[in-house]
């Protein structure tokens, strides 16, 4: 693709799709390191919203999310593979993966962080980039892709039952 200095669109899409191609060949030396790809194993995106990564034994794939990949410097999105690495090695192991001491024990001989997950700062970019945000009452905010099927209260003002005071609200952000 050419250089428009007038077309800023096209050079953040050519600049997304170069590193996406450099994630997944990473994520491809790495399976071919660990003998993943000798086993069947490979490479995806999917476009959830809610997870960075996930790792499906049945089709032996390890995806990473299309939708949250900019959300993620580049090292956050390298130990993103190395996590889903990780389950796929405790499946191969297993037949099972959790966050349990195994899996840790993978992530850290792969060079993963052995944590269960990755946070996203809420009031900025994981809110912004979500269909919806709910509200209570007290101010608390989260996000959330579809909306409600019913009625549900806050989880930090009353996280055991529903309580019409804690009510939360969806709103729309595009």
């Amino acid at each position: 693709m050419r250089y428009n200095p007038y077309n800023m669109n096209a050079l953040l899409n050519t600049t997304e799709v170069n590193a996406k191609a450099d994630i997944e060949a990473f994520a491809q030396y790495k399976m071919s390191q660990w003998g993943l790809l000798q086993k069947g194993w490979k490479f995806g995106w999917h476009t959830k919203r809610a997870a960075f990564g996930s790792c499906n034994k049945t089709s032996k794939t390890i995806f990473l999310s299309s939708f949250r990949f900019n959300d993620l410097p580049r090292a956050e999105q390298e130990d993103t593979v190395l996590h889903e690495i990780a389950h796929a090695l405790d499946f191969e192991t297993r037949g099972t993966s959790d966050h349990s001491r195994i899996w840790k024990m993978w992530a850290s001989r792969v060079g993963a962080r052995p944590e269960r997950c990755k946070s996203v700062d809420e009031s900025s970019q994981t809110i912004s980039r979500s269909k919806y945000t709910l509200r209570c009452p007290n101010g608390h905010q989260f996000s959330r892709h579809r909306l409600l099927r019913r009625d549900a209260s806050c989880p930090d003002c009353n996280p055991h039952r529903f309580d019409e005071r804690f009510k939360l609200v969806s709103v729309q952000n595009y």
